[in-house]
């Protein structure tokens, strides 16, 4: 499409709604507070995207460009879909850039409804996946930026 930028955002919205009726959108919906239609946007200033063909029990390493704590302005931001079942092991450390943390996370999908996790994350040191049965994962990795960065 002409006129269209080279640059990426993600779009974050705090709130999910559901309704019982049919409802255009959110805007329409009197009862949403205010704070369920804000949006808060991260300029992307790289990402990858990695598909994986994995067997139960294959291990993989995911790297993104950015990890530790680079800069304040900066975070991790990884979207793994998953036909088959994985599990999502992450280790870094804490706001104190100090304290060790750890998460897990499992996910399940099928052809028809893939599965989804979502980390967004600051000190991230390392992402690993793990095959719990065969699985085809697809990993989007970017890193995010504030929109005053002077790389943008």
């Amino acid at each position: 499409m002409s006129g269209m930028s080279d640059s990426y955002t993600q779009y974050l919205g705090p709130g999910i709604k559901v309704y019982e009726g049919d409802v255009n959108s959110t805007e329409s919906a009197d009862d949403i507070p205010r704070q369920f239609r804000d949006v808060i946007s991260s300029p992307c200033l790289t990402y990858k995207v990695e598909k994986l063909s994995m067997e139960t029990g294959d291990t993989r390493d995911i790297s993104p460009m950015l990890m530790g704590a680079s800069g304040d302005n900066e975070k991790v931001l990884c979207i793994v879909d998953v036909i088959g079942k994985i599990e999502v092991n992450t280790a870094g450390d804490d706001f104190d850039d100090s304290t060790p943390v750890a998460g897990i996370s499992q996910s399940y999908g099928t052809q028809y409804f893939p599965g989804r996790l979502v980390l967004t994350t600051y000190n991230l040191d390392s992402i690993e996946i793990e095959a719990l049965a065969d699985s085809t994962v697809t990993v989007f990795t970017a890193v995010l930026v504030s929109s005053t960065d002077a790389r943008l």
